[in-house]
């Protein structure tokens, strides 16, 4: 039998390097190392906790920016894995430190399916995702 999140790990990673290619970083958190912990809304109020999805397979951290068309790029294809492997252990985040007004336009027109947490707590900063957007960071 197939492992699925495997398969996604594989996909994800090969995916961005096709797609965005030199443009997008991967986080600098080694293999291992426990990732930082935070706790972040999303745009509808709701929260969302690191810690609380360790009994998932398989978390992605997606950390862009909402004037970037290679971050817009990267975030369709990770709208379309959640939604191709629906029945797999995911779990996607979309990260922004962006303007709140901004982020909330984003989400509005690409609506992606998975959501989108505005980071006013310098959790990017911790991830090493500040300069080098979008950085995915797989745990």
């Amino acid at each position: 039998m197939r492992n699925p999140l495997k398969h996604i790990i594989v996909s994800v990673t090969i995916g961005f390097l096709c797609l965005v290619g030199p443009k997008a970083a991967v986080s600098q958190i080694s293999i291992g190392e426990t990732a930082p912990g935070f706790m972040l809304q999303d745009l509808q109020g709701g929260s969302h906790k690191l810690a609380d999805m360790q009994t998932h397979g398989l978390i992605v951290l997606y950390f862009f920016d909402t004037e970037s068309q290679v971050s817009l790029e990267g975030m369709q294809y990770l709208d379309f894995l959640k939604k191709k492997y629906q029945t797999a252990d995911l779990v996607v985040w979309g990260v922004s430190s962006g303007e709140l007004a901004r982020v909330e336009q984003f989400n509005t027109k690409h609506n992606p399916g998975f959501p989108i947490l505005h980071d006013n707590q310098q959790v990017s900063q911790r991830y090493d995702a500040q300069f080098i957007l979008p950085t995915v960071c797989i745990i």
